[in-house]
């Protein structure tokens, strides 16, 4: 697939739709994962990506915790320009 078929594809409302519920399944799954022991910095990474996908960051303060929303629209965005750029999709979305 060209470059603007692939751009074309990943700025597909329906393409976005697929991406955008995809992305959440897979994110609520992440953070419902349990943590295996050593791998607390990997598990709070994938977790942080997690949640800016549910629109949600973490902001941890000296005083408290704070969740503060993010622009979801902007992540499902860039999350579709990635997977539009996979190989193996060959065909726009239907």
């Amino acid at each position: 697939m060209g470059l603007l078929d692939q751009w074309n594809l990943a700025n597909d409302v329906n393409f976005q739709a697929k991406v955008r519920m995809a992305a959440i399944n897979a994110a609520i799954a992440i953070v419902s994962e349990e943590r295996a022991k050593g791998f607390d910095e990997y598990h709070n990474l994938r977790a942080r990506l997690a949640n800016t996908v549910l629109g949600v960051t973490q902001n941890v303060q000296p005083g408290g915790f704070a969740v503060m929303p993010t622009d979801t629209d902007v992540t499902v965005e860039r999350i579709a320009l990635a997977v539009a750029t996979n190989p193996s999709i060959d065909a726009p979305s239907s």
